[in-house]
């Protein structure tokens, strides 16, 4: 197979593309649920982009930031597409280096949320593990924009 170990990427938002229906529903479902486990993820945002990724067997994503935004909050929902239902490890590496990384721990249909400074002063990445993630993976991002005022 050409495409093994090699991402597949799918981004809407940019450009002009609008985020496909579906893909706001399924979104906003996963980020409702967020804000009834967690009251501490701020409101007012509205969704700016998705971005979809598949991922092989072990493989992870490179440590980087996102683009900078003023006031970014991010949602990911994970998702295994084998019947093996594996998970994955996100690290978020702070700038100051006297801070300690934070390790996220990303089952099956499980959604992580970020923002603030771990959106603004980390970079994150995706490990890679074979023994971890022994079947293939789909992570939804959804990046939001702080809403508007009139």
């Amino acid at each position: 197979n050409s495409s093994r170990g090699r991402k597949n990427r799918c981004d809407f938002g940019r450009s002009n593309q609008m985020v496909p229906p579906v893909l706001v529903r399924l979104m906003r479902e996963a980020i409702d649920s967020a804000y009834i486990a967690n009251e501490h993820i701020p409101h007012g945002f509205d969704l700016e982009t998705v971005l979809i990724n598949t991922y092989s067997p072990g493989e992870g994503i490179s440590k980087h930031k996102d683009e900078k935004k003023d006031h970014a909050l991010v949602f990911g929902v994970t998702l295994c597409i084998d019947d093996i239902h594996d998970n994955r490890v996100m690290r978020f590496t702070p700038d100051a280096v006297a801070e300690p990384n934070v390790h996220l721990l990303a089952n099956h249909r499980s959604v992580y949320v970020f923002w603030d400074s771990a959106y603004t002063h980390a970079k994150h990445e995706q490990l890679k593990s074979k023994t971890r993630q022994r079947g293939r993976m789909v992570s939804f991002t959804a990046r939001m924009k702080r809403r508007e005022s009139l």
